[in-house]
């Protein structure tokens, strides 16, 4: 019986009827109570609407449901519980199956989704979140204006871009919007030295004979090796052919460019293409198209040594009037901290390309406000920060090898995301890590200058505490 389910039960099953209960009903039995009698009303609504098609609906019906675009039932009002998830206007349709109203009763009455009115469900399912029943709103924030002089294979373009921050960290859109400041004195230039996305393939064989001999072969590059390679997309280029032998097995590492996509499943589908035509020619086995020496959303030395996604690198010589009147130090002060900290501090942790103050903090705003896959920030993370005093000032430089982004495909293709990296002014993906690399070499000028002057805590205890 419907009106016998409990919170605590999302299967469904019966726990006794709580009126039985000599202590005095809650008000969370209460709103329940209210609430699975709605659900009986909207669950008879949909069976008197004969749709084979609701009878197997498990937990995944909220998209299921939001699909089908069925007229509202005719509910008396919103139950209580469902007040505190959406606003009156949901329609309460979508939450009609008895299966779905159970599982959302399983999560908090606190929890702040906002309605599923704002999504577009037609565009996400099947492509950005499974199981969908709203989105958790985050703080967006502004940096700017960048300007960049970018250097390409065609010559160079000067450029002003915006930076759109996704945060909760008080203090850090501030500390960012400073070492603009100060950049805004000097000239920066940034360059995208390589473009390559990795996919990592292991194979095995029967010898260790085979498995060099495929190595021997497969490196020297032969065009049925590139062309079905290519086949998994017109805009992938095969780059890089590395084959690394373990006993009888083979890693490969296929590194291709992919077009403005950040390229994951570009790449894995021309990967698992070239495999399949080598099983033709090869006594191979595959055993995963992915055998981690992609290296994918992992620390490693690889990535950091040659690269992963689209690789940066910036500079910019900022005035010693700008460090003494922005920055309130001098480059004397901030390049010693930079030695100590980024250099000897890091390999005395033993990080793998944490050379820098907090790259991971303006790559992860960034990646959140655009779209981007928020643990790629893993591999984003790495970056070398040098500052060197120069006559007439401080010369500042960041390199971040492994940028693992692109502006069409997965989250950018969301309207708010796809939003911001418009509004950021960035023309493809080679753009928008370079507007990453400004956002995080404004964030390392102005923490090193903080830390220095012994400010860190006190701005945190002014930005990021609620007075």
């Amino acid at each position: 019986m419907v009106g016998s389910v409990s919170v605590s039960d999302p299967k469904g099953e019966s726990k006794g009827d709580p009126k039985s209960d000599p202590r005095k009903d809650s008000d969370m039995e209460i709103k329940t109570r209210e609430m699975l009698q709605e659900a009986s009303l909207t669950q008879k609504y949909v069976e008197s609407l004969d749709l084979p098609q609701l009878n197997d609906i498990e937990t995944h019906c909220v998209e299921t449901l939001q699909s089908l675009n069925l007229p509202t039932p005719p509910l008396r009002r919103v139950p209580p519980l469902l007040q505190s998830l959406y606003p009156p206007s949901f329609p309460l349709l979508s939450l009609s199956s008895v299966r779905c109203t159970r599982f959302l009763l399983s999560v908090p009455s606190s929890l702040p989704l906002s309605s599923p009115h704002s999504l577009n469900y037609a565009e996400i399912t099947g492509r950005n979140c499974d199981n969908c029943i709203g989105y958790i709103p985050l703080p967006l924030g502004h940096a700017g204006p960048l300007p960049l002089t970018i250097l390409t294979a065609e010559g160079k373009s000067d450029k002003i871009f915006n930076i759109p921050l996704a945060t909760t960290e008080g203090g850090l859109i501030a500390s960012i919007s400073r070492g603009l400041k100060a950049m805004r004195t000097g000239k920066t230039t940034a360059a995208v030295t390589q473009d390559v996305m990795t996919r990592s393939p292991v194979i095995e064989f029967e010898s260790l004979e085979l498995a060099v001999k495929f190595k021997g072969y497969v490196e020297e590059y032969p065009e049925d090796v590139r062309s079905e390679f290519e086949r998994g997309s017109r805009y992938l280029k095969l780059k890089e052919v590395e084959c690394k032998v373990v006993g009888r097995t083979c890693y490969l590492r296929l590194g291709g460019e992919t077009g403005e996509a950040m390229g994951m499943n570009m790449i894995s589908k021309g990967s698992e293409s070239l495999l399949k035509h080598l099983q033709k020619t090869w006594p191979l086995k595959i055993l995963s198209v992915s055998g981690n020496y992609c290296c994918d959303k992992k620390p490693s030395a690889l990535n950091f040594i040659k690269g992963r996604g689209k690789s940066v690198t910036l500079e910019c010589t900022l005035p010693t009037s700008t460090v003494l009147n922005v920055l309130k130090t001098t480059p004397e002060k901030m390049c010693k901290l930079n030695y100590y900290k980024n250099s000897i501090g890091s390999s005395l942790a033993c990080t793998i390309g944490g050379c820098n103050a907090q790259a991971a903090n303006v790559v992860a705003a960034i990646y959140l406000a655009t779209g981007q896959d928020p643990a790629h920030v893993v591999e984003g993370s790495q970056c070398v920060t040098v500052m060197e005093v120069v006559e007439g000032g401080l010369y500042v430089s960041v390199t971040l090898p492994s940028l693992c982004l692109g502006t069409v495909g997965g989250g950018t293709e969301l309207k708010a995301q796809k939003g911001m990296i418009e509004y950021s002014g960035a023309e493809g993906g080679k753009e928008l890590a370079c507007v990453v690399g400004g956002g995080v070499m404004a964030g390392e000028i102005s923490l090193v200058a903080a830390l220095v002057e012994g400010e860190l805590v006190k701005a945190h205890m002014e930005l990021n505490r609620k007075k």
